[in-house]
């Protein structure tokens, strides 16, 4: 297996989007317009193929960045000095195969790259998104607090020391 990681391009739109969709109760949704702006207000966006084949992709940005998300202005609000990941998302047929750990990797570099102490993101915690939660535990992260968005869904807002 090759994988092979590298900036994300106004041509991957089509396929982030898809892989986007598929995790949508994970990650929320995420239209070209959307897709856009992200690629526009910087931070690193990123994708990793597997033997030619769009098999994830990662969207981080800086606590400084003009981003208006409400979990992004959460962390702005109390955190200084961090690297926010907007979303990761791996395709369902690549998980488990170390792809997330690639990407977060990926982040940790940039964050040290741009001098920052933090890698911060938010977890599905109900419903709970078990397999990202632990995920996130193994990998350094810590829970600071929940958010409740909605009857249906909390988040757990997570920090990583670097």
């Amino acid at each position: 297996m090759t994988d092979v990681l590298r900036p994300m391009a106004p041509a991957d739109e089509a396929a982030v989007l898809a892989l986007n969709a598929a995790a949508i109760e994970q990650t929320g949704p995420m239209d070209a317009a959307l897709f856009q702006r992200l690629l526009e207000i910087g931070g690193e966006s990123v994708v990793v193929e597997r033997d030619g084949r769009l098999a994830g992709c990662l969207i981080v940005l800086a606590d400084t960045a003009p981003h208006d998300g409400e979990n992004f202005r959460w962390f702005a609000e109390r955190v200084r000095s961090f690297l926010y990941v907007d979303r990761i998302v791996v395709a369902e047929r690549e998980r488990g195969r170390q792809l997330g750990r690639l990407l977060y990797e990926h982040a940790a570099q940039r964050a040290a790259d741009l001098g920052l102490r933090w890698i911060a993101a938010e977890v599905n915690a109900e419903p709970p998104n078990t397999t990202s939660l632990a995920f996130h535990a193994r990998h350094g992260f810590v829970e600071i607090a929940t958010r409740v968005l909605s009857e249906e869904k909390v988040v757990s807002y997570q920090l990583r020391a670097l």
